[in-house]
């Protein structure tokens, strides 16, 4: 039998003296318990809480969990993927339109996720700059290194802030959610799980885009997603036994709740594997945020480590590693950054 997936309406959920009171979601008009493979033919999931009742789409098997309802608008994904033809006439509307410009910059987002996890899907003439085939690809290093240090993840395996996802082809588990707040990006990994292909637009020099196919040899049939805030997730309490946050902890609006969250969701004896570059943006978080910003420390990981001895309660440091992280510019151009590896396991409850 397919799993459960229980989800809880982020609108209504609250403390009441110190517990957490949060509603399950269920299809309208039905209730009863969800599973994964429900989502896949509904279009509404719908909050069991008489006093808020709040509905929330399904778009392609993925539900749209985000408690603002005026943010479900922005999240249309056009045509950012999809076959070979698509892609083409795409081009052409794009043609000496520069990355950065509007109407531009979802494609340009859209590449650099699929070129960074999934360039050696990718044909060779696209591979990137001289040397960038030898860099490794940032998801598949991470799950080697947990692999490596005894902590390969298993079991429940929750990948937060995972764009398009790698993770379902690296980790062997039965079970792999991803979860970001960008829709588009979750629908092409579902696609591309389905399928095992996907073609997309990569800018190849100023003004001129060119359609590329991604292929993967397995195809996955089962990748569960959620479209979520990673600082609201709709999801219980140690649900999980592995959680990812890859480059994500300085692109969040607030990476103290996110830190929070994810270890609130991992189980006793589960891992919390996290890396950073720490690049802040201001646009992005605010710089009082920013883990660099306590008073009395000198830099990012000083903070971070300031923040999950107050955050991770049960949680022990068991090992600590660099990374490097490519994401594509142009075909001669690769922005390289250096990304902080750090591994928590969780030795008891919160």
């Amino acid at each position: 039998m397919d799993e459960r997936a229980e989800l809880f309406c982020p609108r209504c959920r609250h403390l009441s003296d110190g517990e957490v009171v949060a509603a399950p979601l269920a299809p309208p008009q039905r209730g009863g318990v969800l599973y994964w493979a429900d989502l896949d033919d509904l279009a509404q999931l719908q909050c069991t809480n008489l006093q808020c009742r709040q509905p929330y789409p399904v778009i392609d098997g993925i539900p749209v969990l985000l408690p603002a309802s005026a943010e479900l608008p922005q999240l249309a994904p056009g045509a950012l993927f999809g076959g070979r033809r698509e892609m083409e006439a795409q081009a052409a509307l794009l043609r000496g339109v520069e990355p950065e410009q509007d109407g531009a910059r979802a494609f340009a987002r859209m590449a650099r996720y699929a070129w960074s996890a999934f360039r050696d899907g990718m044909p060779a003439g696209v591979q990137g700059p001289l040397g960038a085939t030898a860099l490794p690809i940032h998801v598949v290093d991470v799950g080697s290194w947990l692999a490596a240090e005894g902590a390969a993840a298993v079991g429940r395996v929750l990948s937060l802030g995972c764009g398009l996802a790698r993770e379902p082809w690296e980790v062997a588990a039965s079970s792999v959610t991803l979860m970001d707040a960008y829709l588009p990006a979750l629908q092409a990994s579902r696609r591309l799980a389905r399928e095992g292909e996907l073609w997309v637009l990569l800018p190849m020099e100023p003004g001129r885009w060119a359609p590329v196919q991604v292929q993967m040899p397995v195809p996955l049939p089962a990748v569960r997603a959620l479209c979520a805030d990673v600082c609201d997730p709709p999801l219980g309490a140690c649900a999980f036994d592995t959680v990812l946050m890859l480059n994500l902890v300085d692109s969040v609006h607030n990476p103290h709740v996110a830190l929070g969250q994810a270890c609130a969701l991992l189980a006793p004896g589960g891992h919390l594997a996290l890396s950073t570059p720490f690049t802040w943006r201001a646009q992005i978080t605010a710089p009082a945020r920013w883990t660099n910003a306590y008073p009395g420390v000198l830099d990012s990981a000083a903070g971070l480590a300031l923040d999950m001895a107050y955050l991770g309660e049960g949680l022990r440091l068991v090992a600590e590693r660099a990374f490097l992280w490519g994401l594509w510019s142009f075909q001669r151009e690769l922005r390289v950054y250096e990304s902080a590896g750090y591994l928590w396991r969780r030795e008891s409850a919160i």
